[in-house]
């Protein structure tokens, strides 16, 4: 399921051909059901075998309506956290916890994973590190990879910070590749080699990311200095 906002190919394409012939079969609707889950296609009141469209200023008008309020809850909810949260600062032993933090955290699912490193190098100052070897994933899933890491590399690079990267000897070859190295611009140089170790990440020789499994499902990310500090040098 996706957000509105990101609406799919075949629902934009069968919202525009329902605004430009006035209505749609029903069943058409099967190949996007974010239509009716955003409320852009609705039943026609004389034929409930018919979809009607929703005027994109109506449909527009309530989705950001339901966003201000989504919004709005969140904000009630960060409120009470705070609240609940703000008598505990005060009790003895707290900062004992916090030296306990662990310095390896095993991390579960991409998204979990890409918002670690995400979160990491919005925090950097300095350099991002990286190795980036070859691995059989299908065009689609590499798109969509170079796609948030160029975002997030860019805002790191405009912030004065480095980029380091060393590639599998193949990738050289790679469009994917070439084109998301040419797309940045800052303080960043990309090297290859013909073997590689698995992929890592360094963020400010302060975070260390690397892989915990053999499909990218798990990760362990590694706030240890010495661990860091080696994995660095290497």
């Amino acid at each position: 399921m996706h957000d509105a906002e990101e609406l799919c190919r075949a629902g934009t394409e069968l919202y525009e051909r329902a605004l430009r012939e006035g209505h749609i079969p029903a069943e058409a609707a099967n190949a996007a059901p974010c239509l009716m889950d955003f409320g852009l296609l609705h039943p026609a009141v004389d034929d409930l075998h018919r979809l009607e469209p929703v005027a994109p200023a109506v449909a527009l008008h309530r989705l950001l309506r339901t966003s201000g309020e989504r919004i709005a809850r969140e904000r009630r909810r960060e409120e009470r956290l705070a609240e609940t949260f703000e008598p505990f600062m005060t009790v003895e032993g707290h900062r004992a916890a916090a030296a306990a933090t662990p310095t390896l955290t095993l991390l579960s699912g991409k998204k979990r994973i890409n918002e670690a490193i995400t979160a990491a190098m919005a925090d950097a100052s300095r350099e991002l590190l990286t190795i980036q070897p070859h691995t059989r994933v299908t065009r689609q899933r590499a798109e969509a990879a170079y796609a948030v890491a160029t975002d997030r590399d860019q805002a790191l690079l405009d912030r004065g910070c480095r980029i380091r990267t060393l590639y599998q000897h193949t990738l050289r070859h790679s469009p994917l590749t070439v084109a998301h190295q040419e797309r940045l611009r800052g303080d960043i140089e990309a090297r290859a080699l013909d073997e590689l170790t698995d992929r890592l990440i360094i963020v400010d020789r302060v975070v260390a990311f690397l892989p915990a499994d053999g499909n990218g499902d798990l990760a362990l990310e590694i706030r240890h200095p010495a661990i860091v500090g080696y994995l660095s040098t290497t």
